[in-house]
Protein backbone atom coordinates (compact mmCIF):
# COMPACT_ATOMS: atom_id res chain seq x y z
CA UNK A 1 0.00 0.00 0.00
CA UNK A 2 3.05 2.13 -0.05
CA UNK A 3 2.80 2.74 -3.43
CA UNK A 4 -0.80 4.45 -2.98
CA UNK A 5 0.59 7.87 -2.36
CA UNK A 6 1.71 11.25 -4.04
CA UNK A 7 5.55 10.65 -3.44
CA UNK A 8 5.73 6.54 -3.02
CA UNK A 9 9.78 5.00 -2.10
CA UNK A 10 11.67 4.48 -5.14
CA UNK A 11 12.03 0.87 -4.38
CA UNK A 12 8.38 0.13 -3.25
CA UNK A 13 7.23 -1.65 -6.06
CA UNK A 14 10.40 -4.46 -6.78
CA UNK A 15 9.85 -5.07 -2.53
CA UNK A 16 6.25 -5.50 -2.91
CA UNK A 17 7.05 -7.91 -5.73
CA UNK A 18 8.97 -9.95 -4.01
CA UNK A 19 7.03 -9.91 -1.18
CA UNK A 20 3.89 -11.49 -2.68
CA UNK A 21 6.16 -13.82 -4.32
CA UNK A 22 8.04 -14.58 -1.19
CA UNK A 23 4.26 -15.13 0.41
CA UNK A 24 3.39 -17.72 -2.54
CA UNK A 25 6.83 -19.54 -2.06
CA UNK A 26 6.49 -20.17 1.59
CA UNK A 27 2.43 -21.06 1.46
CA UNK A 28 0.96 -21.20 -1.73
CA UNK A 29 -2.51 -22.19 -0.27
CA UNK A 30 -2.80 -18.61 1.78
CA UNK A 31 -5.50 -16.21 0.06
CA UNK A 32 -3.71 -12.97 1.33
CA UNK A 33 -0.51 -13.96 -0.50
CA UNK A 34 -2.49 -14.63 -3.60
CA UNK A 35 -4.30 -11.05 -3.06
CA UNK A 36 -1.17 -9.09 -2.47
CA UNK A 37 0.44 -10.20 -5.78
CA UNK A 38 -3.22 -9.65 -7.93
CA UNK A 39 -2.94 -6.13 -6.18
CA UNK A 40 1.05 -5.56 -7.22
CA UNK A 41 0.01 -6.54 -10.64
CA UNK A 42 -3.21 -4.26 -11.19
CA UNK A 43 -0.98 -1.22 -9.74
CA UNK A 44 2.38 -2.05 -10.47
CA UNK A 45 3.66 -4.21 -13.11
CA UNK A 46 0.19 -4.82 -15.36
CA UNK A 47 0.58 -8.19 -16.15
CA UNK A 48 -3.40 -8.19 -16.49
CA UNK A 49 -3.39 -12.19 -16.56
CA UNK A 50 -1.64 -12.88 -14.19
CA UNK A 51 -3.56 -10.55 -11.75
CA UNK A 52 -6.60 -11.80 -12.79
CA UNK A 53 -5.17 -15.49 -12.15
CA UNK A 54 -3.97 -14.43 -8.82
CA UNK A 55 -7.27 -12.68 -7.63
CA UNK A 56 -9.22 -16.00 -8.59
CA UNK A 57 -6.85 -18.17 -6.41
CA UNK A 58 -7.34 -15.43 -3.53
CA UNK A 59 -11.14 -15.46 -3.98
CA UNK A 60 -11.03 -19.55 -4.55
CA UNK A 61 -9.19 -19.77 -1.28
CA UNK A 62 -10.69 -17.63 0.70
CA UNK A 63 -14.10 -15.93 -1.33
CA UNK A 64 -14.59 -14.16 2.09
CA UNK A 65 -11.19 -11.59 1.81
CA UNK A 66 -12.56 -8.12 1.77
CA UNK A 67 -9.44 -6.91 0.16
CA UNK A 68 -8.90 -9.07 -2.98
CA UNK A 69 -12.91 -7.93 -3.64
CA UNK A 70 -12.11 -4.24 -3.22
CA UNK A 71 -8.80 -4.26 -5.47
CA UNK A 72 -10.40 -6.89 -8.05
CA UNK A 73 -13.59 -3.87 -8.54
CA UNK A 74 -11.25 -1.63 -9.43
CA UNK A 75 -8.84 -3.85 -11.35
CA UNK A 76 -12.61 -4.44 -13.72
CA UNK A 77 -12.73 -1.03 -13.58
CA UNK A 78 -9.65 -0.27 -15.39
CA UNK A 79 -10.91 -2.31 -18.27
CA UNK A 80 -14.40 0.02 -18.13
CA UNK A 81 -16.89 -3.13 -16.75
CA UNK A 82 -18.20 -0.64 -14.42
CA UNK A 83 -21.55 -3.08 -13.54
CA UNK A 84 -19.23 -6.16 -12.47
CA UNK A 85 -17.09 -3.49 -10.44
CA UNK A 86 -19.09 -1.99 -8.42
CA UNK A 87 -20.83 -5.45 -7.94
CA UNK A 88 -17.68 -6.74 -6.74
CA UNK A 89 -16.66 -3.66 -4.47
CA UNK A 90 -20.57 -4.28 -2.97
CA UNK A 91 -19.08 -7.94 -2.04
CA UNK A 92 -16.15 -5.84 -0.16
CA UNK A 93 -18.11 -3.50 1.78
CA UNK A 94 -20.23 -6.61 2.58
CA UNK A 95 -17.72 -8.22 3.94
CA UNK A 96 -15.94 -5.29 6.07
CA UNK A 97 -19.21 -2.94 6.74
CA UNK A 98 -17.12 -0.89 8.97
CA UNK A 99 -14.32 -0.32 6.66
CA UNK A 100 -14.56 3.75 5.61
CA UNK A 101 -12.61 2.81 2.68
CA UNK A 102 -15.01 0.84 1.46
CA UNK A 103 -17.63 2.96 1.64
CA UNK A 104 -15.77 5.91 0.62
CA UNK A 105 -14.04 4.16 -2.75
CA UNK A 106 -17.41 2.44 -3.71
CA UNK A 107 -18.94 6.29 -4.15
CA UNK A 108 -15.87 7.20 -6.44
CA UNK A 109 -16.65 4.25 -8.56
CA UNK A 110 -20.07 5.41 -8.62
CA UNK A 111 -19.04 8.74 -9.76
CA UNK A 112 -17.30 7.51 -12.45
CA UNK A 113 -20.52 6.93 -13.84
CA UNK A 114 -22.79 9.79 -12.87
CA UNK A 115 -24.86 8.15 -10.27
CA UNK A 116 -24.78 10.95 -8.03
CA UNK A 117 -27.27 10.28 -5.61
CA UNK A 118 -25.22 6.64 -4.82
CA UNK A 119 -21.40 8.93 -4.24
CA UNK A 120 -23.43 11.08 -2.02
CA UNK A 121 -24.80 8.32 0.27
CA UNK A 122 -21.34 6.54 0.08
CA UNK A 123 -19.54 9.40 1.01
CA UNK A 124 -22.04 9.97 3.70
CA UNK A 125 -21.54 6.49 4.90
CA UNK A 126 -18.03 6.67 5.42
CA UNK A 127 -18.27 9.73 7.22
CA UNK A 128 -20.60 7.82 9.58
CA UNK A 129 -17.93 5.05 10.16
CA UNK A 130 -15.33 7.38 10.70
CA UNK A 131 -16.02 11.28 11.24
CA UNK A 132 -14.11 13.39 8.92
CA UNK A 133 -12.59 10.62 7.03
CA UNK A 134 -10.66 12.31 4.17
CA UNK A 135 -11.24 9.66 1.36
CA UNK A 136 -14.90 10.66 1.67
CA UNK A 137 -14.59 14.02 1.70
CA UNK A 138 -12.15 13.65 -1.52
CA UNK A 139 -15.18 11.99 -3.04
CA UNK A 140 -17.73 14.09 -2.21
CA UNK A 141 -15.59 16.90 -3.43
CA UNK A 142 -15.06 15.64 -6.44
CA UNK A 143 -18.85 15.36 -7.55
CA UNK A 144 -19.54 18.69 -5.95
CA UNK A 145 -16.54 19.52 -8.92
CA UNK A 146 -18.01 17.24 -11.48
CA UNK A 147 -21.54 19.73 -10.88
CA UNK A 148 -20.14 23.01 -11.47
Amino acid sequence: MLGHGPAPPPDVFPKSHAAAKRAIQLDSTVALGWAALSHDHTYFGMDWDMAEYAFKRANDLNPNLSENHFHRSWYLALFGRMNEAIEEHKRAQELDPFNPSNSAWLGELYRWIEMYDEVLAEADMADQIEENFATGKVVKGRIYLDQG
